[in-house]
């Protein structure tokens, strides 16, 4: 059997993160293992779980996902993830690069990108499907 990758959703939108779990549990090479509502809850999720994806938002109430993400790799600068974004443009651009974000999906997006995205990122490809 190929290798299995843990996800970790962080969003403040609970529905979304349980629908895409639904999508992304559908794969056998994917197993979401936690959801988290915002950047504080995704830190000690990703310490608890040390899941190999953490697909977040960028935009989220106490922590947004940026920070989140600059604070995951500290202690593991080789994470994958996916970053769902509602900002597009040159700004949002360079914040995405400083964060090395292997990939962002500016929301919404369609359920075939999503997997498009999470084949990428196992792949090690570094997109933006935003622009």
């Amino acid at each position: 059997m190929e290798k299995q990758y843990t996800v970790l959703l962080v969003n403040d939108d609970l529905e979304i993160c349980k629908a895409m779990a639904q999508i992304i549990n559908q794969l056998p090479e994917f197993r979401v293992v936690g959801l988290a509502r915002d950047g504080i809850e995704g830190l000690r999720s990703f310490a608890e779980l040390q899941p190999d994806i953490v697909i977040t938002d960028d935009v989220m109430p106490k922590m947004d996902g940026l920070t989140m993400i600059n604070m995951i790799r500290v202690v593991k600068p080789d994470i994958k993830v996916l970053l769902m974004s509602v900002r597009a443009g040159e700004l949002a651009a360079e914040e995405r690069k400083q964060a090395q974000i292997t990939l962002s999906l500016l929301c919404p997006f369609a359920t075939i990108e999503l997997l498009d995205a999470l084949s990428a990122v196992v792949r090690g490809e570094v997109l933006n499907l935003d622009e």
